[in-house]
């Protein structure tokens, strides 16, 4: 996650392995990601990829996602490329809201 919207977004947290409701989905480990931030108003930049390729601002714990990725990660072929994110608090615009799906 990341505080802004362009290159100079700077770096606030990030999740590799996370809780995953009830179970993984192929019975194995489960691989998704849990991050629970407490945030105020303004502008943030969701990043999701492959295992292992980390932002390198992530890499280093702090920096901007103008700095870019490592570029090790690879997709595994045996997982779905869907996914979705949840996003959850109080005070959110109703806009903001109807937006996902």
């Amino acid at each position: 996650m990341f505080a802004g919207t362009s290159d100079t977004a700077g770096f606030l947290a990030s999740s590799d392995d996370g809780n995953c409701p009830p179970a993984a989905p192929d019975g194995e480990i489960c691989a998704d990601s849990t991050l629970t931030l407490a945030m105020g108003p303004g502008h943030y930049t969701l990043v999701v990829a492959a295992f292992d390729n980390m932002s390198l601002a992530e890499n280093l714990g702090n920096g901007s996602l103008g700095d870019g990725f490592v570029g090790l990660g690879n997709f595994d072929p045996a997982r779905s490329a869907d996914f979705a994110v949840d996003i959850s608090g109080t005070g959110l615009d109703s806009l903001f809201r109807d937006s996902f799906e």
